[in-house]
């Protein structure tokens, strides 16, 4: 009896550690799998952002990628006045110099001082790729030293890598802060694990000293840390409850005062520039209060953590009362910024919901589903789809046996990333990282517990499990398509026609034209066509909104007077025109109901749904509309009854793109345009009164495609012709007008 008994008992003992065991086979398929699919993800669709003149979709790529070539060809000099930016004034970025400069750093080096910008870009490319497989290494690693088991940490990286955000950002197809600030996070959550692990009081010159330094990259690469350094704060404050080593509030302060004078150098460059010194959008001096504070705070907390235990209470006293003060006098010094960065946070989350989440914002994409990846956390279950709770509540209750640093780091970023992926995707990617420790340590707690005692339904849990993390999601509304390949021609024609000079980074002087564009245009146009806008992707970040707003006034605008008056204020010379459909997300823009412009619809399509969006009256007399879809004309067509819109009189066409073909999908000729404000040539003709009038006209574009302008009024209103008689270079020309009134025929074959 006792032999069974014994023997029983081993094999307990045998079973309740198989969750350190190693597999050495299983470890050796999961790296092999894990590299192969990572690898292919993020670069086989790729491929072609490493050739040139494959301009890239994202705009905030094309933003990095013109400050990275700027820095790589100008002996790496930091990149602050952009004269393209904020037009008609230039503007200083709010981000941080950082990650451009040290994406810059290696293609310098490589091309001995002068590399080219194919270089420079192809460079930044893997870079992105190295800082993304490294945040995936940190994530194994901090799991292995936290679990001592080889198979939960390469599942852990395996399923982080494997996450849309994480795919996403540091893929060949993305050039941004990004996949840096990820990697600075994961790093230090892993030196916060090693520094809490140790029994001993931190050194501070060691320990401290390297997360302080690692705090303050944070800022140096991305000005929107606060939330970071928050929850570090929390976890701190709660592993401290957790294990009742309050005394750790001493050495954390050092952290903080550390981080902050090592920021208070960027914070002078900007104020220098002339940034506000207590501005939250970058990093200021309100960046350097915020974190003293943090340090007083653990001052405060330390010295009432001590005080019944110390004999020294009249210094205690001194130090309680002195930090107080200091919270005090930096609350009172802050409130007003923090108020607005709050506000501003909340703005920003609008600001994005309107532009990729709520419809007049779901799009269709003209592309397959990625594989292997699921779904951003906007559609909100992708991410959280069944698994992520119910692993997240396995640690949470401590199901797992981990060390109580490593359960203070998971709870609460675990905590915050379920939330963040709720209810909005501002901070998502960053705080992706629990998703893949979470999942991993619930996935190895199935298998112990089927290993165990073998359970069909908890097979079938980790079955699923591992099959839902891997396999996409079907997503009903998509992002949008930005065929992006057929549009360079039109920036370079923009940049030739222009020739602006003095347009590079640092050059101190704003430019004397601009450029009128829905905001998702700006950086392919500061990259791709060295043209200043009025409004880019930066969106409400950069001059407050009233770039954005104004801009979203003209494309909305029904009277043209109104239109012209903005474009003159704004020193706009060319206006940049996509498809009509770009303009949906606007009246949200500037608070007013898109359905007073469009009506949505669901329909179902071949068991598939989509919205459908119709164009309502009033969307059809704004100059947008006019301007993409009937070429500033009363109707374009050969038709002359088919459509009678009121024409403008003061636009006139320079440029259509051409014809293309991208993703297997056609791109047709115009779908961009390129206008200019024109005075026009006042046409006379002998009538008495003020009798209506009918002006046509044969325009011939730069492409030899051909379209009728139209337009009717009455004569005392002017009878305007946009376009000359005569070709000029290659723009767009009428080849006669002819004026109807009554019964009388006026042609004019001679307008310059």
């Amino acid at each position: 009896m006792s032999k069974k008994k014994e023997k029983r008992k081993k094999k307990e003992i045998q079973q309740t550690k198989i969750i350190k065991r190693n597999y050495h086979w299983l470890n050796y398929v999961l790296i092999v799998a894990g590299a192969v699919v990572s690898l292919y993800m993020r670069i086989a669709p790729n491929v072609k952002y490493f050739m040139p003149e494959i301009p890239f979709r994202d705009p905030d790529t094309c933003y990095h990628l013109r400050r990275i070539i700027y820095v790589a060809t100008h002996q790496m000099h930091l990149p602050f006045y952009d004269p393209l930016l904020d037009h008609p004034n230039g503007g200083i970025p709010m981000w941080s110099p950082l990650y451009d400069w040290l994406s810059a750093l290696p293609a310098f080096v490589i091309g001995w001082g002068n590399p080219s910008p194919l270089l420079v870009q192809q460079i930044s490319l893997i870079l992105t790729l190295l800082f993304g497989f490294a945040a995936l290494f940190f994530i194994g690693l901090l799991i292995y030293k936290a679990t001592k088991n080889l198979t939960t940490a390469i599942l852990a990286s395996l399923f982080s890598g494997l996450t849309d955000a994480q795919n996403t950002y540091t893929s060949a197809e993305y050039i941004d802060h990004n996949s840096l600030v990820m990697l600075l996070y994961v790093i230090i959550l892993y030196v916060t694990f090693a520094v809490l692990s140790k029994q001993e009081s931190p050194h501070a010159f060691k320990d401290e000293g390297l997360l302080s330094v690692l705090v303050a990259l944070l800022f140096w690469v991305w000005p929107g840390s606060y939330l970071h350094c928050s929850v570090l704060v929390v976890i701190l404050l709660f592993y401290a409850w957790l294990s009742k080593r309050y005394q750790l509030f001493r050495y954390w302060s050092i952290v903080y005062a550390g981080a902050a004078i090592l920021v208070a150098p960027l914070a002078y460059i900007h104020y220098h520039l002339g940034r506000k010194p207590l501005g939250y959008e970058y990093v200021s001096f309100f960046t350097v209060l915020f974190l003293f504070g943090i340090s007083a705070g653990m001052i405060l907390l330390d010295s009432l953590f001590r005080w019944r235990t110390s004999a020294r209470k009249n210094v205690l006293l001194l130090a309680i009362i002195g930090s107080a003060i200091i919270l005090i006098a930096l609350f009172l010094l802050i409130s007003a910024p923090l108020i607005e960065g709050i506000q501003f946070a909340r703005a920003e989350n609008i600001w994005l919901s309107t532009v990729w989440e709520s419809k007049p914002l779901f799009y269709e994409v003209l592309e397959p589903i990625k594989f292997f990846t699921v779904n951003k956390a906007v559609d909100r279950l992708n991410y959280l789809v069944f698994i992520f709770p119910l692993a997240f509540l396995v640690v949470l209750l401590r199901r797992v046996k981990i060390p109580t640093e490593f359960y203070a780091i998971v709870v609460v970023n675990g905590m915050l990333f379920g939330y963040l992926a709720w209810v909005q995707q501002r901070f998502v990617f960053d705080f992706a990282v629990p998703y893949g420790m979470i999942l991993s340590l619930g996935c190895v707690w199935l298998y112990w517990k089927i290993v165990k005692k073998f359970s069909l339904v908890l097979a079938g849990i980790f079955c699923f499990a591992i099959i839902m993390t891997m396999m996409p999601l079907k997503k009903d509304f998509k992002e949008v398509f930005t065929p992006m390949n057929a549009f360079y021609s039109t920036f370079t024609w923009l940049k030739n026609d222009a020739k602006l000079e003095g347009t590079e980074i640092n050059t101190g002087h704003s430019q004397p034209i601009g450029v009128m564009t829905p905001w998702d245009f700006g950086h392919h146009l500061h990259l791709y066509g060295e043209m200043p806008t009025v409004e880019d992707n930066f969106g409400i970040n950069v001059g407050g909104e009233k770039g954005l707003i104004d801009m979203a006034k003209f494309f909305l605008s029904t009277d043209e007077e109104s239109a012209i008056a903005l474009l003159k204020q704004y020193k706009v010379t060319y206006i940049f025109v996509p498809l009509s459909s770009v303009y949906e997300q606007f009246p949200q823009l500037i608070g007013e109901d898109p359905g007073k412009y469009y009506q949505f619809s669901i329909v179902n399509e071949e068991g598939k749904k989509r919205i459908n969006v119709m164009t309502k009256p009033y969307m059809s007399e704004t100059i947008g509309f006019r301007l993409s879809d009937m070429l500033g004309s009363s109707n374009p067509s050969n038709d002359e009854n088919k459509y009678d819109f009121k024409a403008l009189k003061h636009f006139r066409l320079l440029y259509v793109s051409p014809e293309a073909t991208v993703a297997r999908q056609p791109v047709f000729a115009g779908s961009l345009k390129i206008y200019t404000y024109t005075d026009g040539t006042p046409l006379q003709v002998n009538a008495e009164g003020n009798p209506e009038y009918k002006l046509v006209a044969l325009v011939r574009t730069n492409r030899g495609l051909k379209f009728w302008y139209r337009q009717k009024g009455n004569v005392n209103d002017g009878i305007i012709a946009p376009y000359p008689t005569h070709p000029v270079m290659d723009y767009p020309y009428a080849q006669y007008y002819t004026v109807y009134i009554g019964n009388q025929v006026y042609t004019f074959k001679d307008v310059r």
